[in-house]
């Protein structure tokens, strides 16, 4: 081990209400990715971290730590940095303990539209089709509501993972940080990103289909359901989750968005965004 492998980077981190520190060792380029690509998870110093995660390159083996504690560690740098963003998201939605649900948020002019879904439907393509089109980004993963009197969606832009099909789609060039299946992109790169807090005015059901996008209005029972039943901590407050759901389903009306391709789907969002409240 050098002078330099002593060296180290760190950065503030702000996560689903938390503030952590992410070190990683300087003049490594693996370290560089990755701190690159938190950029816009990047905030002030002010205040003292409530943790630090640590990525640690030795004999060439490199090794994450939280605190003291070991988490993983591997000869393959790059999958080590894959994982470590995985367990990074993990870790902040398992302490979460505001109203979260599972869902992406797009925002145009203040405005945003709240997407909830499980994996694998087609946010995070949604997203970045979005990004390209001049939408902004908020998160493809966590929406956090703090506010108990209101529908203000706070942040959580968070990297963009995409499959190899959803990267050829968008014409994307391949990414730094990547695994066999998908890779990894700072959201801010590709567009406009807020840190934030926006309010929600419009709820969106995505329908993957073949044929024309189409925007069928919803009951808006059907959005304060699915908000519910995609929320990752509802069973801590059960009451007080079903009044959130209900109160920002009633403040936005929904729509269920039909699509084929993201790129395509994205105009009918803007428009939804950019329609008169009501």
């Amino acid at each position: 081990m050098t002078a330099q492998d002593l060296r180290l980077d760190r950065v503030a981190l702000g996560v689903l209400g938390r503030r952590w520190d992410l070190v990683v060792p300087a003049g490594r380029t693996l370290g560089a990715e990755l701190l690159d690509l938190v950029g816009d998870l990047v905030v002030p110093t002010h205040e003292p971290a409530e943790d630090t995660w640590t990525l640690r390159e030795t004999d060439g083996r490199w090794q994450l730590y939280r605190g003291d504690a070991l988490l993983l560690a591997s000869p393959d740098g790059p999958g080590l940095v894959v994982d470590t963003l995985r367990l990074l998201n993990t870790v902040a939605i398992d302490d979460e303990d505001v109203f979260a649900v599972h869902a992406a948020v797009l925002a145009l002019d203040g405005r945003a539209a709240i997407v909830p879904a499980v994996s694998g439907t087609g946010k995070t393509t949604l997203c970045a089709a979005a990004l390209g089109a001049g939408l902004t980004y908020l998160t493809d993963e966590a929406a956090r509501f703090p506010d108990e009197e209101a529908t203000k969606v706070v942040a959580y832009p968070r990297p963009l993972s995409l499959l190899s099909a959803s990267q050829a789609l968008l014409g994307l060039a391949p990414a730094p940080v990547r695994s066999q299946t998908e890779g990894f992109y700072r959201a801010s790169l590709l567009g406009n990103v807020e840190r934030g807090q926006v309010d929600v005015t419009v709820v969106v059901v995505l329908d993957r289909r073949p044929g024309l996008p189409e925007a069928t209005r919803l009951p808006r029972s059907t959005a304060a359901e699915l908000l519910l039943k995609n929320s990752f901590n509802h069973y801590r407050d059960p009451r007080g989750a079903f009044l959130r759901a209900t109160a920002i389903a009633a403040a936005a009306p929904s729509w269920l968005l039909g699509y084929e391709d993201a790129p395509a789907a994205v105009p009918l969002l803007a428009g939804l965004l950019s329609a008169p409240r009501g």
